[in-house]
């Protein structure tokens, strides 16, 4: 159960930014994988144990069902963008069609602390 630094179970209005903001922090961790698995997979072949029948990663099929759940368990609907150029996460509280998806929904940031740090300097 989430509590405040009180340790008492804030209101529901609290609770559900509380739960939000989780699922964002974990969509985010989930995403930097992604991310890097993206450029690994387009900079060269998967390694046979990451590897379905079809030739297809399976830890990208997993790590993108888990932002599936997550992003369902606080009402978002996630976009999986796979080109490694872009975010690799978009959310949106209504269905993302495939040809609007960076109009219709907002990209998880997913660089690291230290990305951020170097983007400002």
């Amino acid at each position: 159960m989430l509590t405040d630094e009180r340790g008492k179970v804030p209101a529901m209005k609290e609770y559900k930014l509380g739960l939000l903001l989780d699922a964002v922090a974990q969509l985010q961790k989930i995403g930097r994988t992604l991310h890097t698995r993206y450029e690994n997979n387009c900079n060269g072949p998967i390694d046979v144990d990451d590897q379905d029948a079809e030739g297809n990663d399976i830890v990208i099929d997993q790590l993108q069902k888990k932002a599936d759940e997550i992003g369902a368990n606080v009402g978002l609907y996630v976009y999986h963008q796979t080109d490694c150029r872009g975010w690799p996460i978009y959310v949106s509280y209504s269905p993302i069609p495939d040809n609007d998806y960076n109009r219709a929904a907002i990209a998880i940031d997913c660089r690291s602390d230290e990305d951020k740090d170097e983007d400002e300097d």
